[in-house]
């Protein structure tokens, strides 16, 4: 757990998180697949019906949400698994690249390293984009895999870790209750945040723009 985050975010094993997309049903909780102007993510959303909420500068009117990311296996072999990733990174260009004005590339001359991935954005659609990338995160046989990764976020900072470290579960506490979490999070959140348990300076600080949450 961080202290300092403002929201919960749940990262499961690809087998796990397809049996609960088949398998999960709940009267005030809905399932949502994500999208954004690069198009449909390869992540899930529950939100709860019985609630809104607002964000600042917006009247758009939400509902309280917690994310839910596939953990995916990675090639065994080292030099695979670096091309695997690579071309992932090229993929993620490419749909980020898609919603990006062309003026944008000229005036910033990101035209000289993105330009390919330009031209390739616009021989798809978004929603085609999020369709081939959410199956090459999946290629990976997840139960041969020994080195998995979070691929589905948007950024590139897909840090890999051992399997093991999501194989098994103990118990913590958590605002006075106890919850199982993956026996291997200590190491992963310190490689993906650092110290964690110490909040950052204010100025390094942000939050997901929530000004208000309530019951309907």
């Amino acid at each position: 757990y961080i202290p300092w985050d403002d929201d919960i975010d749940i990262a499961m094993p690809r087998p796990d998180f397809n049996r609960f997309m088949a398998e999960f049903t709940c009267v005030h909780l809905q399932v949502r697949r994500c999208g954004n102007r690069s198009g449909v993510l390869p992540f899930i959303q529950i939100c709860d019906n019985r609630t809104a909420l607002r964000f600042a500068g917006e009247t758009y009117t939400g509902k309280i949400w917690i994310d839910v990311f596939p953990l995916d296996g990675l090639p065994r072999n080292k030099f695979f698994r670096l091309l695997y990733r690579k071309f992932h990174q090229f993929l993620l260009g490419i749909i980020q690249a898609k919603p990006t004005p062309w003026r944008h590339f000229i005036c910033n001359g990101y035209w000289r390293r993105h330009v390919i991935e330009k031209l390739v954005a616009c021989c798809f659609s978004q929603s085609a984009l999020g369709k081939i990338r959410n199956k090459y995160i999946q290629m990976c046989d997840y139960s041969r895999a020994t080195s998995i990764a979070m691929l589905s976020e948007m950024s590139n900072s897909h840090f890999e870790c051992p399997k093991e470290w999501f194989s098994s579960t103990i118990k913590v506490s958590f605002e006075g209750r106890a919850f199982y979490v993956p026996a291997g999070y200590d190491p992963w959140l310190r490689q993906k945040w650092g110290d964690y348990m110490t909040p950052p300076p204010e100025e390094l600080r942000y939050s997901h723009g929530v000004i208000d949450a309530y019951w309907k």
